[in-house]
């Protein structure tokens, strides 16, 4: 799965300034995997923060300092990253494709999709291959200034 090499990715990411805390990733592996397995359904703050057996705040503050976005951001992120299999390999009506990614309306998959992909679901699927590798452009970062900083490597 190429979420998890991306975590491996990040975990193996090693400069002083910017080295990621193998320990504090851990800590939140198991509330990535459940996100990763149930986007399509309602996830709470509570369900992630008692799997990872730490406070509402604890887990708030650790996964947005790990992922450097909160645990909402990243959600919508892998619904919008499934919504793009979905629209490239499926008929499905764009309400369809929303719902089995998880979003309850419309316009909240339309405005996530934008968001995150620059363009709205319906300028995706008519020119799905000008946009394919756009949800990789979307960057899930370590710690702030870490994204610059790779960035800069290319």
């Amino acid at each position: 799965d190429r979420l998890l090499l991306r975590i491996e990715d990040l975990r193996a990411y090693d400069t002083d300034d910017t080295r990621l805390d193998k320990n504090k990733l851990d800590k939140i592996s198991a509330a990535l995997e459940y996100i990763n397995n149930n986007y399509m359904n309602e996830i709470t703050i509570d369900t992630l923060s008692n799997l990872c057996f730490i406070s509402n705040t604890h887990f708030r503050r650790l996964f947005e300092e790990c992922m450097n976005m909160s645990p909402l951001e990243y959600t919508n992120y892998i619904r919008v990253k499934t919504s793009c299999d979905l629209l490239q390999k499926s008929k499905y009506s764009m309400d369809e494709v929303a719902y089995r990614c998880g979003f309850n309306t419309f316009s909240t998959f339309n405005r996530n999709f934008k968001k995150i992909i620059g363009i709205t679901p319906y300028q995706y699927r008519m020119k799905k291959d000008d946009y394919k590798g756009k949800i990789f452009d979307y960057k899930i970062t370590a710690k702030k200034g870490w994204d610059s900083v790779r960035k800069s490597d290319k």
